[in-house]
């Protein structure tokens, strides 16, 4: 895109030389675009020209911003490096006063699209430069019907500042015209959300303690903590004597059960012993019987009687 006049960018140099240079530019945007420092320091001192090449760099920069379908950089990004070559190159403002003057009278044969891309830059670029900017050249869009290309960019552009500062910025204020102000309308008012209950009232601020107040309070912590740690001290005892009591007392409990298990034993035993001499006495007082029943029997009693006599 051609923006200045060839005296202003090639330097007077052949063609093929700014066409070199205008593609080492475009190649370091796509090169260096997370790099924006470095980026802006190479584009502003490291291309080995001859001449002055801030008209050359301008250009550039304004045509990679207005490509279709779209920019390789976003807006915001092609701000920072318009600003940062102002400050680099002094020569640079004035070549950026041309471009954006040159293409303010083109606005009628560029899209839209293109037109906000450039009033987005702008507006960065003005905020950065206290506000200052030269209206006076741009009257030529006040005249114009609302809905014209000039008077309309011109409202966008002051709409872009509104948003990046405030309606009441007292630099946008001094250093605007009022009649360019005068194309934002009215300021709007806010009015805050209708609450149908009042405002609580303010919480009271918390009443602190006396030094005296605080000092007793202090004193009865510490009493009440050492008093807890005296507890603390009883009952950790009670709990250490009654572990060393707990073997004794299990040891006892074990030689009771044994003396009773042996009395159980014994006692089996005689029950046992008593059972077995019953029953042979009830088996001899049965053979008496049987034999006092047979005749044959109580004769040979007798004659074994005799005999042992």
């Amino acid at each position: 895109m051609v923006i200045l006049d060839s005296q202003y960018t090639d330097g007077g140099r052949i063609a093929a030389e700014r066409f070199v240079a205008e593609e080492y530019i475009i190649d370091a945007l796509g090169a260096f675009d997370s790099h924006r420092v470095e980026l802006v320091q190479m584009l502003c001192s490291g291309l080995p020209l001859p001449y002055d090449y801030s008209g050359l760099l301008c250009e550039t920069l304004f045509a990679q911003l207005l490509r279709l379908p779209g920019p390789r950089l976003c807006p915001v990004a092609f701000s920072a490096l318009i600003a940062h070559a102002a400050l680099l190159r002094p020569a640079f403002p004035k070549y950026l006063a041309g471009s954006v003057r040159q293409l303010y009278l083109r606005l009628q044969f560029l899209a839209p699209e293109l037109a906000g891309r450039l009033a987005d830059v702008l507006a960065h670029f003005i905020t950065n430069m206290n506000f200052r900017w030269p209206w006076d050249r741009y009257r030529a869009g006040l005249s114009q019907p609302p809905g014209g290309p000039q008077r309309s960019f011109l409202v966008l552009v002051l709409q872009h500042l509104v948003r990046l500062t405030a309606w009441d910025h007292q630099m946008l204020l001094q250093e605007t015209p009022p009649d360019f102000l005068a194309l934002l309308g009215q300021q709007p008012t806010f009015h805050g959300l209708p609450s149908p209950e009042p405002y609580p009232p303010a919480p009271k601020p918390p009443t602190l303690p006396s030094p005296a107040a605080a000092g007793d309070e202090a004193m009865a912590d510490a009493q009440g903590a050492a008093a807890a740690a005296d507890k603390n001290g009883e009952a950790a005892a009670a709990d250490g004597a009654a572990a060393a009591a707990a073997p004794d007392a299990m040891q006892q409990d074990e030689q009771q059960e044994a003396a009773v298990n042996l009395e159980q034993q014994q006692e089996q035993q005689e029950g046992d012993q008593a059972m077995q001499e019953a029953g042979e006495g009830q088996q001899q007082q049965q053979q008496l019987e049987e034999a006092a029943a047979d005749p044959e029997m109580v004769w040979a009693g007798k004659l074994l009687g005799v005999m042992q006599a």
